[in-house]
């Protein structure tokens, strides 16, 4: 398979966020809004890192890389009380999956990972700023 294009990153980030929609909804009248929101991005971001492994021309690791993702996030589910930790945690995982399956070298995986934090900080920006989230 060759690695992913433009259009079906969008396609994948669409049907994420129809996801997103779906596990938000289905669960907002039995679990508190923190816990939902870790649920809904650990859904997502496992969705993500399984569509990323499918999409690598990489075939080594894949199981190791699932197991250690699985790991990961019940760690963090443990560990990491606050949501701002929890949704840094889970980018910093994201981008070491992408980094060792679709960067040849360091500095396109640095270069992602500056992406990756200012996507975050625009994210966070648009949040604070609109008070549509809720």
């Amino acid at each position: 398979m060759k690695t992913p294009s433009f259009f079906q990153g969008v396609c994948v980030a669409f049907a994420l966020a129809l996801l997103a929609l779906g596990v938000f909804s289905a669960f907002s009248w039995f679990v508190s809004i923190d816990e939902l929101l870790k649920l809904t991005l650990a859904v997502v971001g496992g969705s993500y890192v399984a569509y990323l492994l499918r999409a690598s021309p990489e075939k080594t690791g894949r199981l190791a890389i699932s197991a250690l993702w699985v790991i990961s996030v019940i760690g963090v589910g443990i560990f990491v009380q606050r949501l701002g930790g929890y949704f840094v945690a889970h980018l910093l995982m994201i981008w070491l999956v992408r980094s060792l399956y679709f960067y040849p070298g360091v500095l396109l995986a640095i270069v992602d990972m500056a992406l990756t934090a200012l996507s975050a900080i625009a994210a966070v920006a648009t949040l604070t700023h609109t008070t549509i989230f809720f």
